[in-house]
């Protein structure tokens, strides 16, 4: 009996010690802004503490029904990464941006009236390891390596060409992103999932 519980005591302490380490991997951490002008007073957001944040006083989102996204760009280290890679994940990005405001928002080519300009960079890229998330997950049923993303973002009024808000977001995968977990990539598009649909809730409730 002893020995049992000397087991599952030990049992305890090693889920413990996996929750601190998922726990410290998921820590907001400010991300450096280099995309995004640096005189703008970025504040970190209650709601989402890995979100920072600027709006222009009294901006409505309401204002506006159709969105021109330019090409987004990267602005990253990029030696330890293929350029296919690279070029992948810039497309991914800006079709699950695109189609995800379809069909409440109309995506267009040029600047006109109700238009909000969307300047985007993805800042960074961290991969999963399949490999090893498929070893922690044989041996303690999850995956422990994260992987994840950060864009910096600049809304504009598309015709004055004034901008209007401003965001930096670092997002980091769970274990409990199972499938994504077991894809070098499958985080860091979860993230640019999770980043399109927080821009259509942004349009339709005006934060």
């Amino acid at each position: 009996m002893e020995r049992r519980n000397n087991e599952k005591s030990k049992g305890l302490v090693g889920w413990f010690l996996v929750i601190i380490i998922i726990l410290q991997g998921c820590a907001a951490v400010k991300p450096q802004a280099n995309f995004v002008d640096n005189k703008i007073e970025l504040k970190q957001c209650k709601e989402d503490t890995s979100k920072f944040w600027w709006e222009k006083q009294g901006f409505n989102w309401h204002n506006y029904d159709k969105i021109m996204v330019e090409p987004i760009a990267i602005q990253m280290d990029k030696n330890n990464f293929k350029q296919e890679e690279l070029q992948t994940a810039v497309n991914d990005f800006q079709k699950i941006i695109t189609q995800g405001l379809s069909p409440e928002y109309l995506v267009v080519d040029e600047p006109g009236p109700n238009v909000l300009r969307l300047r985007c960079a993805i800042t960074a890229i961290n991969t999963s390891n399949p490999a090893l998330n498929a070893l922690t997950t044989l041996a303690i049923f999850m995956p422990l390596d994260m992987g994840g993303a950060t864009i910096e973002v600049e809304f504009f009024n598309s015709i004055t060409g004034e901008r209007v808000a401003a965001m930096v977001d670092q997002k980091t995968g769970t274990p409990l992103q199972l499938k994504s977990s077991f894809s070098q990539f499958g985080q860091a598009k979860g993230a640019f999932e999770d980043w399109a649909k927080e821009l259509k809730l942004a349009l339709v409730t005006n934060p």
